[in-house]
């Protein structure tokens, strides 16, 4: 069975028949199944910014603070183009800030030429090349941010949203019975319950709290989607749009239900979505549908940078529960469908393996 593009679906081929099949469309120059492969490590440290702090400005991090400031902007009016070329030159130049913005640097007396010297510098840096929308976007940034500003609820929402968590517990089977030795076993009984066995899934990892919020991995997915459709020569504005927006569903669904947010019904996850966007100005609430309707398709590039980075995030994070908590990348996604069975399976394990992130 076939699409109209000729693309055979995943559910109907073998994992590793898929998996060849989207690396022959990129071998071909299937621009939707390219990925930037040299920029992997820079995704990795677009994603270390959900863990960079944000003293200076409201938010929980840095990820969290410009995920408000991207939709505080957005609904009062600046166009989809402005918001993802800055939110790309933020992502750039504070992989190598951290939480230094243009107000530390006028307070350490750095002159205005001078901070849209180091802004432009910082993030050529991490992007390469800047083209002209690049220039505004600096501009506002050398002059440090602003003070809070307001945002609407659903965006409140999803900044306090926690998402799945580190790794849970594995339950393994018992292990089988040893033959008794009566001159070595015994020996030890008395000691046995003052040094329990150690076991890294359920010593290390059950304790953490699920430190990512919907609002940070939205942010993240739309700077590495917007990055990857930039190096494809493609408008970025609706991959970065896309991303910010595309966790919406999830801001007003009720509090008591299951406890994975997929498993609620399409209709409330539907109302949900529609709650959110008559927050947002009629012209870009549908904008935001119709980027919605195509988020599924990674036929196309669009589709394809979304997906790809959505992926690549999840990975991510669940790479650094596993630093903290001492394991292996496959340990940490053991306990979650990091990679979920389905339509988008083989695309996403082909992603993985482009960019070397497979586990």
């Amino acid at each position: 069975m076939t699409d109209d593009a000729g693309f055979e679906s995943p559910a109907r081929t073998s994992e590793r028949d898929a998996r060849s099949y989207l690396v022959d469309r990129h071998e071909t120059g299937d621009l939707a199944a390219a990925f930037p492969t040299d920029l992997a490590p820079f995704f990795a440290e677009v994603a270390e910014l959900k863990r960079v702090g944000s003293d200076l400005w409201e938010g929980r991090s840095l990820a969290d603070a410009r995920f408000r400031r991207a939709w505080a902007a957005l609904v009062a009016g600046a166009s989809p183009q402005r918001v993802a070329f800055t939110e790309l030159a933020v992502a750039g130049a504070h992989v190598s800030f951290g939480n230094v913005d243009g107000t530390t640097l006028t307070e350490a007396g750095v002159s205005a030429e001078d901070r849209r010297v180091i802004y432009h510098r910082a993030a050529e840096r991490a992007l390469g090349p800047l083209e002209p929308p690049f220039d505004d976007a600096i501009e506002s940034l050398a002059d440090g941010f602003t003070a809070p500003v307001p945002v609407p609820e659903f965006v409140t929402r999803l900044s306090s949203q926690q998402r799945v968590g580190p790794p849970k517990p594995v339950k393994r089977p018992p292990p089988p019975p040893r033959a008794f030795d009566p001159e070595v076993d015994g020996l030890f009984d008395d000691h046995v319950g003052e040094a329990p066995a150690f076991d890294a899934m359920e010593d290390l990892a059950d304790p953490f709290e699920a430190e990512e919020r919907q609002s940070e991995h939205s942010w993240t997915t739309a700077v590495i989607a917007g990055i990857i459709q930039r190096w494809r020569n493609e408008p970025i504005w609706p991959a970065v749009l896309l991303g910010l927006v595309h966790h919406a569903e999830h801001a007003f669904l009720p509090e008591e239900g299951p406890e994975n947010v997929h498993e609620y019904g399409e209709a409330e996850r539907n109302a949900s979505l529609e709650r959110a966007l008559a927050e947002c100005p009629p012209e870009l609430a549908a904008t935001c549908r119709t980027l919605l309707a195509e988020r599924q398709d990674t036929t196309t590039t669009l589709g394809s940078a979304f997906n790809a980075a959505n992926v690549v995030d999840r990975i991510l994070q669940q790479r650094h529960y596993a630093n903290v908590a001492g394991l292996s990348l496959s340990d940490a996604v053991d306990g979650h469908d990091v990679v979920r069975p389905g339509p988008l399976e083989a695309f996403h394990l082909h992603v993985l393996e482009t960019l070397r992130l497979a586990f």
